[in-house]
C-alpha cells in the first residue's frame, strides 16, 4: 500500500489533552478558544484524511481502514461539542476581537443547536443518533461507489460517438464494446450516442447504481435524521440542517425553489416545445433530452461540441486553468517531487503568492481507476492556520490522462473544481482553523466554484489554452461566439433538472408525521418540475450521492448559482479579481457569508443577473 499523505507542518496536541486544558482551568481567556480550535483542527484534519483515502485508494484493505479510522475521529469530535464542561468555558468568554468573537459565537451556537442544552439522557441519545447516522451516510455513499455497471454493444451501435471516445473504447474479442456507468464512459453517450436504446440501457444501468442496498440503508437513514431533529426541537430535518445556512429554515428553501423554478419556467417551456418540434415527436424520455439538446444546438446554432473536443487536451487545459488563477489571484502552482501520496498518477503542487511565499499545498487525482470516487470533488486535507501549517487539500475527478481529449462539460468541470480549490487554500491563512477552508456556510460554498466556471467561454482565456493538439490553431474566435450562444439552449431544463433534486433532497427530510415513500416524492419532484416522462420502475434516488452529505440541501447549488451570477456583474475592469481574491475567498468565514458578499458588492446580493441569465435566449 502506498505511504499515506505527509503529515502536516507543526500538528496540534493530542485533542483529549486540549480538551481536559479547557475543562481544568489549565488555560483561560482567549487560550481556551485556541485549545477547542487545535483540538478540533486535529480531529477535522485527521478525518479529511482518512475520508479521501477512503475514496481515492486502490486497496480495500486500505479503504476499509480509513473508514474505521474516521469513524472513530468522528466519535471523539462529537465528544468534544457535546461536553458540557467545554460548552461553558467557551460560552463565558467575552472576546474584544470581532473575529474571535464571530467564532465563539459560531460554536457556542453550534453546540446549542447540537444538544448541550439537553439534559444527559437526551445528550446520549443525540450522540448514538449522530454515531449511527454517521455510518449509514458512508454504507449509502459505499453502496453507489462499490456498484459499477457495465453493458456490451456491438461497435456499430456507436457510430456517431466522438473519434477519441471510440480509440479508447475498443471491441473486445468478441467484437463488442464494453461501457460502464463510471462518468467518462457514461455521459458521452447521453450527449452524442444516436442510439436511443444505448442511451436507455446506459441511463438505467447508471440510476439503478446502488440498488437495492440502498433501500433499507436510505428508508434508517431519513428515519434517523428525523428522530434527530424531532430531539433537538425542530420540527423536520431540513429545519435543522438549514439553522446554520443563509437560509435558515425549510419554509426558506422551499420558498428559494419556488422562486428558481418560477425564473426558469418560460425558458425550460421553450426548450421542450423545441425538443418535440425537433425531434416530430409527442413525448420525450429523460435518456432523449441531452442528446436531442446537442443536435439542436448543432444545427440551429452550428455549434457541435463535438468539434470542440480537439481544442481540449487535457494537459493544456490543466495548465491553462492554473495560468488563469495566476492571472486572476496572483498565486503559482510548481509542482513537487517531495510529497508522498497515495497512488502513483496523483500530482502535488506547491502554491506560493506573489511574493514567492509558500501558501499551500494541491494534490491532483484527477484519472479513473477502480474503487476510486467516481466523481469530481474537492477533498480537505489540512484547513491550515496562520503560523502553524499551511493549507492542503486533493482535487479528485475522473478526467482523460494526458494527451488525451476532454468534452467542454469536463472541462468546465476542471474550472468549477479549482475554484473550490483556489476558495480553500486562499482561505487558509487566517488565525482561527475553524474559519479557515471551506467552512463557509454550506449554501454558499459553491458560490465561487460556480463563479470560475464564468470563464470558460471567456475568449480570451480559451485563446491562451485551447489549441488543436494536432495543427496547434488556437480555437476560433467564432467558434468560441456560437458556443455562448448555443449554451443558452437548454438552459431552462437543465435548471429545472437540478431544481428536481433540490426538491428530493429537501421534501425527503420535511416529514413530520407518516413517511412519504422516497420514490413518490421523487416523481412528484419530476412531474413538477420537468415537461418529459417519469420512469417510474427506476429508482434514481438511491443513486443520489448528494443524500449523504448534503441531506436536505442540495438546492445549495442553484443558491449559490444567484451569488455568483451577482458577484460576477461586479467584474468590470482591472483590479476586481484581486479585490474579490482579498474581500470574498481569503476571508474564509470570518464574517458571514451574506456580510462577505455584501461588502464586496456595497449592497445586498440578489436575483436579478440569475434572472436574466435563465431569461436569455440563444441569437
Amino acid at each position: 500500500m502506498p505511504p499515506p499523505p505527509p503529515a502536516p507542518r507543526g500538528r496540534p496536541a493530542p485533542p483529549r489533552a486540549l480538551q481536559t486544558a479547557i475543562t481544568t482551568g489549565k488555560v483561560s481567556g482567549l487560550a481556551q478558544l485556541e485549545a477547542y480550535d487545535e483540538a478540533c483542527a486535529s480531529l477535522v484534519d485527521g478525518a479529511h484524511r482518512a475520508k479521501l483515502i477512503q475514496q481515492t485508494d486502490p486497496s480495500a484493505a486500505a479503504r476499509s481502514a480509513a473508514r474505521q479510522a474516521a469513524d472513530e475521529l468522528h466519535e471523539v469530535l462529537l465528544s468534544v461539542s457535546l461536553d458540557p464542561s467545554v460548552y461553558q468555558a467557551l460560552s463565558a468568554l467575552s472576546p474584544d476581537d470581532p473575529v474571535a468573537r464571530h467564532y465563539r459565537d459560531r460554536v457556542v451556537r453550534d453546540m446549542r443547536r447540537n444538544g448541550l442544552d439537553l439534559d444527559p439522557d437526551a445528550r446520549a441519545r443525540v450522540r448514538e443518533l449522530q454515531l449511527v447516522l454517521h455510518g449509514l451516510e458512508q454504507d449509502f455513499e459505499d453502496a453507489i461507489r462499490s456498484d459499477e455497471r457495465s453493458a456490451a454493444f456491438p461497435a456499430a451501435d456507436l457510430a456517431g460517438m466522438p473519434a477519441s471516445y471510440l480509440a479508447a473504447h475498443p471491441p473486445g474479442p468478441d467484437g463488442l464494446i464494453v461501457l460502464t456507468t463510471a462518468q467518462p464512459d457514461y455521459l458521452p453517450v447521453l450527449r452524442y450516442c444516436p442510439s436511443a436504446t444505448v442511451r436507455e440501457t446506459m441511463w438505467r444501468l447508471f440510476q439503478e447504481r446502488g440498488r437495492p442496498a440502498n433501500i433499507p440503508v436510505l428508508d434508517r437513514l431519513l428515519k434517523t435524521r428525523h428522530e434527530l431533529a424531532r430531539l433537538l426541537g425542530f420540527d423536520s430535518f431540513a429545519d435543522y440542517t438549514a439553522a446554520d445556512k443563509m437560509t435558515g429554515t425549510s419554509a426558506a428553501i422551499t420558498a428559494f425553489i419556488a422562486s428558481a423554478a418560477d425564473a426558469s419556467a418560460s425558458g425550460a417551456a421553450s426548450d421542450y416545445a423545441r425538443l418535440l418540434e425537433f425531434s416530430s415527436r409527442s413525448e420525450l424520455d429523460p435518456w432523449d433530452v441531452p442528446y436531442l439538446i446537442e443536435r439542436v444546438r448543432a444545427t440551429s446554432y452550428g455549434l457541435d461540441s463535438r468539434d470542440l473536443l480537439p481544442y481540449f487536451e487535457f494537459g493544456r487545459v490543466k495548465a491553462g486553468i492554473m495560468a488563469l488563477l495566476t492571472s486572476l489571484f496572483d498565486v503559482h502552482f510548481t509542482e513537487t517531487s517531495s510529497a508522498s501520496a497515495w497512488h502513483e498518477s496523483v500530482e502535488t503542487y506547491e502554491v506560493t503568492d506573489g511574493s514567492g511565499t509558500l501558501i499551500g499545498q494541491v494534490h491532483l487525482d484527477l484519472h479513473p481507476r477502480a474503487g476510486k470516487y467516481g466523481h469530481a470533488a474537492l477533498f480537505a486535507m489540512d484547513a491550515g492556520r496562520a503560523g502553524r501549517r499551511l493549507p492542503s487539500c486533493a482535487l479528485v475527478a475522473n478526467f482523460p490522462g494526458p494527451g488525451d481529449l476532454m468534452t467542454p462539460v469536463e472541462v468546465r468541470t476542471f474550472l468549477h473544481e479549482f475554484g473550490h480549490v483556489i476558495h480553500y487554500v486562499l482561505a487558509g491563512r487566517g488565525r482561527w482553523s475553524g474559519l479557515n477552508g471551506l467552512t463557509v456556510e454550506w449554501d454558499f460554498v459553491e458560490t465561487p466554484s460556480q463563479l470560475l466556471e464564468e470563464w470558460f467561454a471567456d475568449p480570451p482565456t480559451l485563446a491562451s489554452f485551447a489549441v488543436h493538439h494536432e495543427t496547434g490553431r488556437p480555437l476560433p474566435a467564432e467558434l468560441v461566439s456560437r458556443l455562448k450562444a448555443a449554451e443558452a439552449f437548454g438552459r431552462g431544463l437543465e435548471t429545472r433538472r437540478q431544481l428536481v433534486l433540490a426538491t428530493l433532497s429537501h421534501d425527503l427530510h420535511t416529514a413530520s408525521g407518516p413517511f412519504t415513500p422516497p420514490a413518490d416524492i421523487a416523481a412528484a419532484a419530476h412531474r413538477g418540475l420537468l415537461p418529459y416522462r417519469h420512469v417510474d420502475e427506476v429508482w434514481q434516488h438511491l443513486s443520489f450521492l448528494h443524500l449523504a452529505w448534503y441531506s436536505a440541501c442540495y438546492y445549495t447549488y442553484q443558491w449559490s448559482l444567484v451569488i455568483a451570477k451577482d458577484l460576477f456583474t461586479a467584474f468590470t475592469g482591472p483590479g476586481v479579481a484581486r479585490r474579490y481574491r482579498d474581500q470574498i475567498l481569503a476571508p474564509g468565514s470570518s464574517a458571514p457569508a451574506a456580510t462577505l458578499v455584501s461588502d464586496f458588492l456595497g449592497r445586498p446580493h440578489n436575483a436579478e443577473a440569475y434572472r436574466a441569465w435563465l431569461s436569455s435566449q440563444p441569437d
